[in-house]
């Protein structure tokens, strides 16, 4: 039996086929690369950015207990994230901000599934206000590296997601006119 050579191989249907299936990788990891320094840059601009737009309000945060004071923060910062993520995508209509709730989602689970402490998981750092004058800072600052921040990706995906479905309905809704 003789071997086939390299035309034989190529011009082939099953040659023809690893072949469609080795340029088709490689397109997809061109595209995946070609694609990740604008995924990290909507990861920076959604904790980043964020962090500026709420800054302006953060005075307005304080509340009578420190309870309540983390909860308008969480609140705040989710607010201005949906709304810069939605503002971000309603301009410029970039892919990779509807994806970075990946990163805040799998940041988050990595806590649950690994708590801070060993022994016990804390979704919500409620736990760090257990007194007005003794307060947990260990347990304040992993609600901020890791409540704040899962926070400010996550929404900011959800703003983009939201501004791309009520873009697709205005299109639509033209469309059917």
């Amino acid at each position: 039996m003789r071997r086939k050579g390299i035309s034989e191989r190529l011009f082939s249907p099953e040659g023809a086929l690893i072949l469609l299936h080795r340029v088709t990788k490689r397109a997809l990891l061109l595209r995946l690369l070609s694609l990740a320094p604008a995924f990290f840059l909507h990861l920076g601009l959604a904790v980043i950015g964020t962090l500026i737009v709420e800054s302006p309000f953060e005075r307005a945060m304080v509340g009578r207990s420190v309870t309540a004071s983390l909860f308008r923060v969480d609140l705040l910062t989710s607010v201005c994230a949906f709304g810069l993520g939605y503002f971000v995508f309603q301009r410029w209509r970039p892919l990779a901000a509807k994806w970075v709730w990946v990163v805040g989602l799998c940041w988050f689970s990595q806590r649950v599934i690994f708590p801070p402490d060993g022994n016990r998981v804390v979704l919500w750092e409620v736990a760090a206000t257990k007194s007005a004058l003794f307060t947990d800072w260990a347990a304040l600052s992993n609600w901020t590296l890791y409540t704040l921040f899962s926070l400010r990706v996550i929404f900011y995906s959800v703003g983009a997601w939201c501004s791309s479905l009520r873009k697709d309905l205005l299109e639509r809704r033209m469309v059917a006119r």
